[in-house]
């Protein structure tokens, strides 16, 4: 066995938590792009989306990294798999999703429930999460 079999049955080593609105798809979008290209849009399903194609590139580069994790974390919650990555050509159909499943009531943001439990059941050990709503969460900044 190389050293890169049974890799696939451990642990993920980094998470990669994405959210859509803000992040993936900028609100207001107007002017350049921050690479300097015009934004494009596209119709997902349920609404008219701005995006950077040098951000989808990028994003699907990242798929093929080995011990990445990718992970929807959004109030898109399976639109954006099944809606945002065909009208924009992310590669994320096949990423999980978390979803509020109840959480969203009470003093903690759902999302960082949502990731902590991920984070135990999946053993990864680091974490990236791309957030616009994480300046204004404060037990998400701790």
């Amino acid at each position: 066995m190389n050293s890169d079999e049974g890799r696939n049955n451990a642990a993920p080593r980094v998470s990669l938590y994405l959210d859509v609105d803000g992040v993936v798809c900028p609100f207001g979008a107007a002017d350049n792009t921050p690479w300097g290209s015009v934004w494009n849009y596209a119709f997902a399903g349920m609404l008219e989306v701005a995006y950077a194609p040098e951000l989808v590139q990028a994003l699907n580069a990242l798929v093929g990294i080995p011990d990445l994790r990718c992970v929807w974390l959004t109030s898109w919650e399976e639109l954006a798999p099944g809606f945002l990555c065909p009208a924009t050509g992310i590669d994320g159909a096949e990423w999980p999703v978390l979803t509020a499943g109840g959480a969203g009531s009470g003093a903690d943001w759902w999302k960082l429930e949502a990731l902590q439990s991920d984070l135990e059941a999946s053993g990864t050990e680091r974490l990236i999460w791309a957030d616009d709503q994480l300046a204004f969460e404060r037990q998400a900044q701790a």
